[in-house]
């Protein structure tokens, strides 16, 4: 008889045992889900910071890929321009184009840029004897060169330049004469501003020597591209002060220019 007792309470203490088991494990789940939620939640956050830091990386490697191209193309541009400025010179006994020449009686000029058009491969149909803004002239200022199109920095203006020639009594430009300076080293020319102007348009950057870095050096991060004396794309550091700037901007006064920490060395062109 206890025996058959015994036989008929085993299932029912097993299921018993079962019972508290589960409500035992339904007690411990809420903690045991929030821990894994919780880790889970971490991981997350590790590889999204992961992903960003690399989106990051990506984006700012793009972004110095892209200056550098325009910092090449900038100086390619410029050394067109040297090429065509030493052209024209020969064709016109060794003088640079005028900055504003005049070509009537009422006060007309033509920019050197205009003038240079030819030596560039570029013939736009620019009236000389019409101001550089009248409605004859219009297509001819939208029909920029690409030599003088802007290659990084800010957006201008269709139709604007930022190569101008450097104007006043001592600089290089002064004498229209390509290639003539008695200084040893480097005289610059022409400097690409950090402001535009219309590229028919005769003006150009009139040099202050109270403060040479005017309107320089801005878009390129503490660096003038510019072109020399003699046909060559240099590039200007203004760390090296208004003082030694200026330097190179003025002609014939005879002192050699030390270099160092001033011009940027031509990786181009010593390889």
């Amino acid at each position: 008889m206890s025996l058959i007792r015994t036989t008929l309470l085993v299932p029912v203490l097993v299921s018993l045992a079962v019972s508290l088991s589960i409500t035992a494990c339904s007690n411990e789940n809420p903690q045991v889900d929030a821990e894994v939620q919780a880790q889970k939640h971490s991981r997350e956050q590790a590889e999204a910071e992961v992903q960003a830091q690399k989106l990051a990386r990506e984006q700012a490697e793009a972004a110095a890929r892209k200056k550098q191209r325009e910092w090449e193309i900038a100086r390619t541009r410029l050394k067109q321009i040297g090429l065509a400025m030493q052209m024209y010179a020969i064709d016109n006994l060794g003088r640079l184009p005028i900055p504003a020449m005049a070509t009537n009686n009422d006060g007309t000029t033509v920019s050197w840029r205009v003038m240079l058009t030819p030596y560039l491969g570029h013939r736009p149909q620019y009236k000389k004897t019409e101001p550089w803004d009248s409605e004859a002239n219009q297509a001819a200022l939208q029909s920029i060169p690409e030599s003088f199109q802007p290659s990084g920095g800010p957006p201008v203006p269709q139709g604007h330049t930022r190569i101008r020639a450097i104007l006043g009594p001592d600089t290089a430009y002064a004498g229209h004469r390509f290639g003539r300076t008695k200084d040893s080293v480097v005289t610059i020319m022409l400097v690409e501003t950090d402001e535009s102007v219309p590229w028919t348009k005769p003006e150009d950057w009139e040099l202050d020597p109270a403060n040479p870095l005017r309107g320089l050096g801005t878009i390129r991060e503490g660096k003038v591209l510019a072109l020399d004396a003699k046909g060559n794309v240099v590039v200007v550091l203004t760390a090296a002060g208004p003082q030694r700037v200026l330097e190179t901007m003025i002609a014939n006064d005879g002192k050699p220019t030390d270099t160092a920490g001033l011009i940027e060395p031509d990786k181009a062109q010593s390889n």
